[in-house]
């Protein structure tokens, strides 16, 4: 079921890709704990060198959840995921980037490339 829903979703995403012109890359903030979570986290934005610490206060702000907003539910300030399944992630993009051939640009690959990076420097 797991494989099914994953292969409808990348089918999702090719035909999304084969109907743009571009798809913009968002410039998105990662975290990861800065040794122990009493200490804190050590922050990174993907499409630029800018990184910054948060105290521990700042991080559990962070993390807690938030809402209700317009009749939503309340939900998680933040999302976690392991380094293994962020690594897997982006792979996945790369993969369809090369699959997308000509409707990945450079700009594109180039974010892939620089989030890696700035999530890898996050220790």
């Amino acid at each position: 079921m797991k494989k099914l829903a994953k292969n409808s979703l990348i089918l999702c995403v090719l035909k999304l890709l084969a109907g743009c012109d571009s798809v913009t890359i968002p410039n998105v903030t990662y975290c990861t704990v800065a040794g122990r979570l009493r200490a804190g986290a050590i922050c990174a934005e993907s499409l630029t060198s800018r990184t910054y610490d948060m105290t521990f206060e700042e991080t559990v702000k962070f993390l807690e959840p938030r809402g209700p907003l317009r009749g939503m539910p309340a939900r998680a300030g933040a999302i976690c995921q392991s380094t293994s399944d962020f690594v897997k992630t982006k792979n996945a993009l790369d993969q369809l980037c090369i699959l997308a051939k000509k409707k990945c640009t450079m700009e594109a690959r180039a974010a892939l490339y620089n989030m890696d990076k700035q999530v890898g420097s996050l220790k």
